[in-house]
């Protein structure tokens, strides 16, 4: 935890009050005066039931904080305790989402459970609109057989797992907690499984500076820690972006020319149907990712009722907003090939590799 994100308290709640027998929370930050702690401390104080405990791990110097603050959170761990699962507090976990996210670790084979985030836009705008448009294009790609990786802000592992895939050791330098883990769980052989109620809403809004940074901070990490996914996913944005928006051009400087004077003699049939040919494709791509956008958008409807009339108020982003997510992508894409600097919870870090991290505040 670090500073007060939006329903902090409400998210906090809501990992005190899930159903499951037993378990224990710990709840940790970097500093006894950052304004998270008085709050988890109020939370837990008001939810006695549940074993919890505000921890303070101090400041990272050569990892992320956030990874720091996990190796320090497993301390606390009780000997009988045999699943850890690892929550992000900026999500509101449902009563059911312990319960599910363990289950799939009854599998031998399974090596970690893992959700997703959903952005829910509070008051909109088009930043806010556009983050959650772009994270659930994001969202499609974790599948329930093999997800591309294990998403550290809902994700649950057997202690045996982690003791064996040497998780401990791999965070020691590490920037990112989830993409370690895949690495791990995958070295074993084991397979990841992503389970579908499991999604986390996030309830916030963000300007466009904050939606472009976070954006980018997601694919730089991804560029150290999967490089192969990072490389397929700036492939697909190029050509996604050139085909869309450079096919608009061309039908745009088409209808120009097509408005303007003409020189008798020069104009056919077959160059004027040139442009309608292009805007009819250009149509079919837009309605085929905007039907992508609604199946989506409608599963998660209908997975999560209670929140289906909050998620309807942005059908319209969902449906025809993809070309101006992707080209959030590609921004993102283009600024991480050059710079492995990422700002993260008010501290900027240098990634080396995925095993060195530089602190530079």
């Amino acid at each position: 935890m670090r500073g007060l994100d939006p329903g902090l308290e409400e998210n906090l709640a809501a990992y005190l009050s899930l159903d499951y027998a037993d378990y224990q929370v710990a709840f940790v930050t970097d500093r006894e005066d950052d304004p998270s702690f008085e709050v988890a401390q109020r939370v837990s104080a008001r939810l006695p039931d549940v074993p919890c405990r505000v921890l303070v791990a101090g400041r990272a110097e050569d990892r992320g904080q956030k990874v720091h603050n996990l190796l320090h959170a497993l301390d606390e761990v009780r000997g009988r305790d045999r699943v850890l699962v690892f929550g992000d507090s900026d999500i509101r976990p449902g009563p059911g989402w312990l319960r599910d996210l363990v289950e799939p670790l009854a599998d031998p084979q399974v090596g970690a459970s893992t959700g997703f985030r959903w952005h829910v836009p509070v008051e909109g705008g088009p930043a806010s609109v556009l983050r959650s448009v772009w994270n659930a294009g994001i969202a499609s790609l974790m599948t329930g057989g093999r997800p591309p990786f294990a998403w550290g802000g809902a994700m649950a592992i057997r202690r045996e797992t982690f003791d064996a895939a040497g998780i401990r050791e791999r965070w020691q330098g590490a920037l990112s907690d989830d993409y370690a883990v895949t690495g791990a769980v995958e070295d074993l052989g084991l397979t990841i499984r992503f389970v579908p109620r499991c999604l986390s809403f996030t309830y916030a809004d963000c300007s466009m500076r904050e939606l472009c940074d976070w954006s980018f901070r997601q694919l730089a990490i991804t560029r150290v820690y999967r490089p192969v996914l990072w490389r397929v996913g700036l492939a697909g944005e190029l050509l996604g972006n050139l085909t869309f928006w450079g096919g608009l051009a061309v039908l745009t400087a088409a209808g120009l020319a097509a408005a303007g004077p003409t020189t008798p003699g020069l104009a056919t049939s077959d160059s004027a149907s040139r442009p309608l040919l292009l805007a009819v494709l250009l149509a079919t791509a837009w309605a085929a990712r905007g039907v992508k956008g609604w199946m989506r958008l409608r599963g998660v409807m209908e997975l999560f009722p209670d929140a289906g009339g909050q998620l309807s108020r942005w059908r319209a982003a969902y449906l025809f907003a993809t070309p101006l997510s992707s080209l959030i992508s590609l921004s993102g894409f283009l600024r991480s090939a050059v710079t492995r600097e990422i700002s993260w919870r008010g501290t900027r870090y240098r990634m080396v590799s995925p095993s060195r991290t530089e602190i530079l505040d």
